[in-house]
């Protein structure tokens, strides 16, 4: 995650939030973030790299992951409205459980977030995750196959997201909530 001078402060109040919560989160040094990522404007003053927290494709990953965790005797509990993401436990070795609308509680030790409608209704959720709603909207996917120092990781921003895809594409994608000032 990055951050301008204009949201320094909440990239540095939500780094310290994710580490009371339990979350494994580093601050970087703006050096050490263009070292990871040498293609970052020349605005980001503050950095944060949270290892936990990837892009993925949410239904192809559940149905491969369903699969194989039946395949090997597991459950998968399906149907299930979360509605809080606890954590318990030390920092090193933390216990993670789902409390769902129906009073069943679940522990886990991978959650994968596969929705975007109604996250925000689900308590514990990190606060960095922009609030999604039904509009269309436009998501550019770059070439980097070319690119001197193509971007490697997941970074979001207040505005936006990069996303380093497969093939040498980069996914951007931007996020403005209406009513919202800069």
């Amino acid at each position: 995650r990055v951050a301008t001078e204009a949201n320094r402060d909440a990239l540095i109040k939500d780094v310290e939030d994710r580490r009371q919560a339990g979350w494994r989160i580093t601050a970087l040094s703006l050096e050490e973030a263009c070292t990871r990522e040498p293609a970052l404007g020349a605005d980001v003053v503050a950095a944060a790299h949270a290892p936990d927290v990837l892009w993925v494709d949410g239904k192809a990953v559940c149905g491969g992951l369903a699969k194989r965790i039946r395949a090997q005797g597991g459950t998968v509990h399906e149907h299930h409205r979360v509605t809080a993401i606890l954590r318990r436990g030390a920092n090193d070795d933390p216990v993670t459980e789902l409390a769902c609308e129906n009073g069943s509680t679940f522990d886990a030790q991978t959650i994968l977030v596969c929705c975007a409608m109604g996250h925000h209704a689900i308590k514990g959720m990190p606060t960095d995750i922009p609030d999604s709603r039904p509009v269309r909207g436009v998501n550019l996917v770059l070439d980097m196959a070319s690119m001197d120092h193509p971007i490697r990781h997941l970074i979001k921003h207040k505005r936006g997201t990069l996303c380093p895809r497969p093939g040498h594409q980069l996914l951007v994608g931007t996020t403005y909530e209406h009513g919202e000032e800069d």
